[in-house]
């Protein structure tokens, strides 16, 4: 199902997730 994925869009997906949970938590705050 995977393919081999690379150290660069390993990094781009996490850093993806941790923007977007970032933007949830300020959301709740300002909520």
């Amino acid at each position: 199902m995977f393919k081999n994925i690379t150290r660069l869009e390993w990094s781009i997906l996490i850093t993806f997730i941790a923007v977007f949970l970032i933007a949830l938590r300020v959301a709740e705050i300002n909520l």
